[in-house]
C-alpha cells in the first residue's frame, strides 16, 4: 500500500509540474512596438538635425511655430503629421489628432546667443 501511495503522489505532482509549466510558458508574447519607436526616434532626430545647423534656437527664440513645422514636413516621411507647440511649462494641444496614434516628444532648448530662454519644443507626429 506504501507504494502505491508514493506513486500516486508522484503522478499528482508530476501533474501539476505540468499544469504550472503549461499555464506559464502558452501565451504568446506580445509584439512590441516598433513603429511607435521609429516615429518617435525620426522626430527627435529631425529637431536634433534643425538644432545642429543652428537653426532651432533662433526658430524658438521668434516662437516660429509655423516654420518649425514646415522644416519637420521637409525632413520626416510624407505620411507623417507633426504638430509644433513652443513652450515654455504647459503646451496646449491644438491642432492635434484625437484619433489613432499620437507620438509626443519633448526637446529642450534652453539658450540662444547667450541669452536664457528655458523653452520647450513640444513635437506630437502621428500618420496622415
Amino acid at each position: 500500500m506504501k507504494g502505491y501511495v508514493y506513486t500516486l503522489e508522484i503522478v499528482i505532482g508530476m501533474i501539476l509540474m505540468l499544469v504550472t509549466f503549461v499555464s506559464l510558458f502558452s501565451s504568446q508574447p506580445s509584439k512590441p512596438e516598433i513603429e511607435v519607436t521609429v516615429i518617435k526616434q525620426s522626430g527627435f532626430n529631425s529637431l536634433d538635425f534643425i538644432n545642429k545647423e543652428g537653426l532651432l534656437r533662433e526658430i524658438v527664440q521668434n516662437n516660429s511655430e509655423a516654420e518649425l513645422e514646415s522644416r519637420l514636413s521637409a525632413l520626416l516621411s510624407k505620411s507623417l503629421k507633426p504638430e509644433v507647440e513652443i513652450c515654455a511649462e504647459t503646451c496646449g494641444t491644438t491642432g492635434v489628432s484625437t484619433t489613432g496614434n499620437v507620438i509626443t516628444l519633448d526637446y529642450y532648448v534652453s539658450a540662444f546667443n547667450e541669452n536664457y530662454m528655458g523653452r520647450r519644443v513640444k513635437l506630437w507626429l502621428w500618420r496622415k
